[in-house]
């Protein structure tokens, strides 16, 4: 099939038209032409559609081949243009081809007319494909230069060889605190800012060049001299034959945040578990060397002064030592809550004289209240001892006095500051924001302040446990603490509970029998600790009582079939082995027993059996250690609450 040629004649003779296109014809192309003669009739067809070649006599009757070659030049077609004329001198066509014209023709010889028409064809169609290639790479590069722009890392692209930076983008410019003038060609290391991603391309251009990919994270020196961490990720590019990498640097400021404080609680929670198994073994060692020592006092009419003497200072120890525990135990988060509305203006009005004595007349305290202040659910006895804590850390922190502010406010939390605190949560709060103009807390301190027993005073001056014991109440209330400090400007401790949902009711303070009576009931101990399960027997026996006793949950499911009738009430560890709790214990019983009473102990607290079970010390739970009248008034008023 011949190749179709579509060919604009530009000519004013129709023979010599027609002579050419049979000419071409012979060579094996369909021949599709049309002549114009004239400027207007040119123009027309170079606008009606797209010619492969124009054929183009020199000398026509008031219309040149130059303007002919001008009009075409305009139209903005890159086709080949050959003048075919009789009268074209070589002088006149070396001019012409200066000019523009691809080649030129002898009428009286057209053997060269079809080979210049094909050289001329092939090389319109290289031109073509090279301004496609151009057209395509310059809407790459466009792409490429958006893309590289937006990028939301900073990106540096260098020449490995030179090491130099050939391009950046405006995150670099606002990472290095440096335009893109002050970046662009420079090499790496060179400056400040750049000295550390020197060192991390000496170390990993290799392995980009053998892996394809590397990664690092290093610190950054801004133009300011603040420091930064980064991620840089290094991926080879080959662009025109030269060797380049490009380097997208992230700033890991916040998420090195994250990961700081995502530690510190992981750390906090290990440490509260710790603290917890250690207060409650410590309470049961408590509760044998008090009750006992109480229950020797107790019948002691036989005992010389001197001995009631020590055995008093034996429970006064013990004492002591319970109020210990019951510090690890709000580190821990299970002390067991007297919760009820509070207001926060309230608990600090009513320490104010206290702190003002604690805090010493050179230390001025302010207070600043939001009213009316919205109420919060907590423990009274707990808050007021996260003030005092944080007063007593304020008051140390100004040895030469100072101003302590203590102010009320509520916060509105959302899922952006959320984001950055993994301890918050979304809700509305009442702050309590303690503020003082102390030394401050240095940044290497700030990490460890919440840890139990860690303390920057004196030997003798702290015990450590301040700021741990308010850090597990607030978290036990379902809030947090959040710290800011500067070197010798000051500290401020921002408490955050969540506002009480719904108003409820006081609650009323159990009532206290005025003397300890015992019964003639029959109780289930259930106990895995021995010694204390002998301690319970020996104080409750000599009140009247008939005690059963069980080492563990299953144990006490094989007493319970013989005696269910007869047994009155159950008091009973919460944490024992065999996988069986005090909770799921009595939940079995009370299958059986609807109205059986139940008192639990523990050396714990109230959460280790659920949120959705409410206890009340000294009338259904019994923290460990206590005293024996405690023991037996809170049996008492247990039993006498049955139906």
């Amino acid at each position: 099939m011949a190749k179709l040629l579509r060919i604009l004649m530009v000519d004013d003779s129709p023979s010599d038209v027609g002579l050419i296109a049979r000419h071409i014809e012979r060579a094996g192309y369909d021949v599709r032409y049309e002549r114009a003669d004239r400027a207007e009739t040119l123009k027309s067809a170079l606008a009606r559609q797209t010619w492969d070649v124009v054929l183009c006599d020199y000398t026509m009757p008031g219309f040149s081949g130059a303007d002919a070659m001008d009009i075409v030049r305009s139209c903005g077609h890159d086709m080949p243009l050959i003048f075919v004329s009789g009268t074209m001198g070589e002088d006149v066509a070396v001019e012409a081809m200066k000019a523009g014209a691809h080649d030129y023709v002898v009428k009286g010889n057209l053997k060269r007319l079809v080979p210049a028409i094909e050289r001329e064809l092939g090389e319109a169609q290289v031109r073509r494909q090279k301004r496609q290639a151009e057209q395509a790479m310059h809407e790459s590069e466009h792409k490429y230069r958006q893309l590289f722009e937006c990028l939301s890392d900073a990106a540096f692209l260098f020449d490995v060889a030179s090491r130099r930076i050939i391009d950046t983008n405006p995150q670099a410019e606002k990472m290095l605190g440096q335009t893109r003038g002050e970046i662009v060609g420079t090499r790496f290391g060179s400056t400040p800012q750049l000295a550390s991603l020197g060192k991390i391309l000496d170390q990993r251009t290799t392995t980009v060049r053998h892996e394809g990919r590397a990664w690092h994270e290093a610190e950054i020196t801004r133009k300011d001299r603040s420091v930064a961490p980064v991620h840089m990720d290094l991926t080879p590019i080959i662009l025109h034959g030269k060797e380049l990498m490009l380097a997208l640097v992230r700033d890991v400021t916040e998420r090195k945040q994250l990961e700081e404080q995502l530690r510190q609680s992981q750390k906090m929670e290990a440490v509260g578990r710790l603290a917890g198994g250690v207060a409650h073994d410590f309470n049961n060692l408590l509760a044998v060397i008090r009750g006992n020592a109480e229950l020797i006092l107790g019948a002691g009419e036989s005992l010389d002064a001197k001995t009631g003497d020590h055995l008093r200072q034996v429970i006064a120890a013990s004492e002591r030592a319970g109020g210990l525990t019951r510090q690890l135990l709000s580190l821990s988060r299970k002390q067991v809550l007297h919760s009820q509305l509070v207001d926060l203006n309230d608990v600090i009005g009513n320490l104010v004289m206290m702190l003002r004595h604690i805090i010493g007349e050179d230390v001025q305290l302010q207070c600043k209240f939001l009213k009316p202040l919205p109420p919060v659910q907590a423990d009274v006895g707990m808050v007021e001892q996260v003030l005092l804590n944080l007063a007593i850390n304020a008051r140390d922190a100004m040895p030469q006095g100072g101003q302590l502010t203590l102010c009320t406010s509520t916060e509105s939390i959302g899922p952006e500051y959320v984001e950055l605190n993994p301890q918050a949560r979304p809700g509305e709060y009442a702050c309590l924001t303690v503020s003082d103009t102390g030394c401050g807390i240095p940044p290497g301190i700030m990490p460890r302040i919440f840890e139990p027993f860690f303390t920057t005073k004196a030997e003798g001056k702290g015990t450590g446990l301040g700021l741990a014991t308010a850090y597990g109440i607030i978290h036990q209330h379902r809030g947090w603490i959040s710290v800011g400090s500067e070197v010798g400007k000051g500290t401020v401790f921002r408490v955050y509970l969540p506002l009480a949902d719904r108003p409820e009711p006081k609650e009323g303070e159990p009532v206290v029998g005025e003397p300890v009576r015992g019964g003639t009931e029959t109780i289930l101990l259930v106990e895995d600790e021995p010694s204390v399960r002998m301690l319970v027997h020996h104080i409750l026996e000599p009140h009247g009582y008939t005690v059963l006793e069980a080492s563990s949950g299953v144990a006490a499911l094989k007493i319970w079939p013989e005696n269910r009738e007869r047994i009155d009430l159950v008091l009973t560890d919460m944490v024992m082995p065999d996988g069986m709790t005090g909770r799921e214990l009595v939940a079995r019983l009370h299958a059986e027993k609807a109205d059986l009473p139940a008192i639990y102990m523990s050396g714990y607290g109230a959460d280790v059996v659920g949120k959705e079970f409410e206890l009340k010390e000294g009338v259904n739970f019994l923290q460990k250690p206590c005293s024996p009248q405690k023991l037996v008034r809170a049996v008492r008023d247990c039993l006498n609450q049955r139906p």
